[in-house]
């Protein structure tokens, strides 16, 4: 009896299947190998690609960020249009001055020299000012001549002091705030004089003040020459009101600041003193005034009190006056008796 062969055909294809198929299998885990090997290796490369370049993107933005922007075209002009109110429109605005009026005493003023008495009660008025003195004063005005000697230089408009008319676009007063002024009323009645006087001049004159004792004082907002309208003159007013009479006499510390060369000069200088001049200051005052080139500047000197219109004080301020071609005016103060 015959075995039977292992070696069929039905084996063979079997194996042959088997073989084919795990080597298809193989294949398979191969190809996805390969496959997952070159996707990390795209995503390293996409990942290299990409760190630089956000980092690149990141430094250009902040280079424009922190870049200046360029400037624009400039802004258009602004244009401002006034319009000028007419000069009697524009002084009714202003405040009319609200001030009790002055009581004036008569004053008699006899020849160039002589002296002018002032009856007083409690302290002096201020003496009254004749019309034909105003008109004495406005004259060369009128007239288009050159003001002589006491009157000012140049053409303007007039201004008194006590008595002393002058004319002129500015005008100056160097008045004694010393301590003896504060006695006899003498300081009150100067005053009153100076706010009377100042409030008499036409609104387009100038003028400056300067108070005198050891040293001077001015108004503090005086840092020019100052326009005689009301509201500046109400100013000086309330300023005044302040002011007390104290310390010596010593009027060249205010001489030279008011011929300061830096401002124009006064067209006349108005000069108050109750005490003496001495020498020095009196040769200071005549060269300072004179040192004006052909035109000197006049000081119209008052001589206020008896100290000033005993014989030296007068005669030092008549050297002044006469020097300077200014004139000189006597006022002494008594008291009216009962």
């Amino acid at each position: 009896m015959s075995i039977p062969s292992n070696d069929s055909p039905v084996d063979v294809r079997s194996l042959a299947a088997m073989d084919l198929a795990q080597r298809v299998h193989q294949i398979e885990l191969d190809r996805e190998r390969r496959a997952r090997r070159r996707q990390n290796v795209l995503i390293l490369v996409a990942v290299a690609i990409s760190v630089p370049l956000h980092v690149l993107i990141l430094v250009t933005l902040a280079q424009l960020r922190t870049r200046p922007h360029s400037p624009g075209p400039p802004p258009p002009p602004a244009i401002l249009e006034l319009s000028l109110l007419p000069e009697e429109q524009f002084e009714d605005m202003l405040d009319p001055i609200e001030a009790e009026p002055i009581t004036a005493m008569e004053v008699e003023v006899a020849d160039a020299g002589e002296s002018v008495l002032i009856d007083s009660d409690a302290f002096l008025d201020v003496p009254d000012l004749r019309s034909e003195d105003l008109y004495d004063g406005l004259a060369p005005v009128l007239e288009g001549e050159e003001s002589e000697g006491g009157l000012g230089a140049g053409l303007g408009a007039g201004a008194s002091f006590f008595g002393l008319n002058a004319t002129g676009r500015r005008f100056a007063y160097v008045v004694d705030m010393s301590g003896s002024m504060a006695s006899g009323g003498l300081w009150t009645a100067a005053e009153a004089e100076l706010l009377r006087s100042l409030r008499a001049l036409p609104d387009y004159v100038e003028f400056k003040i300067a108070l005198y004792s050891t040293d001077f004082l001015v108004p503090p907002f005086q840092t020019r020459w100052l326009r005689a309208r009301p509201d500046r003159i109400r100013r000086i007013e309330q300023w005044l009101e302040g002011i007390r009479a104290t310390g010596g006499t010593n009027p060249v510390p205010a001489f030279e600041y008011l011929l300061d060369a830096r401002d124009p000069p006064p067209d006349t200088i108005f000069f108050l003193t109750d005490g003496e001049i001495t020498l020095p200051e009196t040769t200071f005052i005549i060269r300072l005034c004179n040192d004006r080139g052909t035109n000197s500047i006049p000081v119209n000197c008052v001589a206020f009190g008896r100290k000033a219109s005993g014989n030296d004080g007068k005669a030092v301020l008549e050297q002044i006056a006469s020097r300077t071609g200014g004139q000189l005016q006597v006022v002494v103060p008594t008291r009216r008796r009962p």
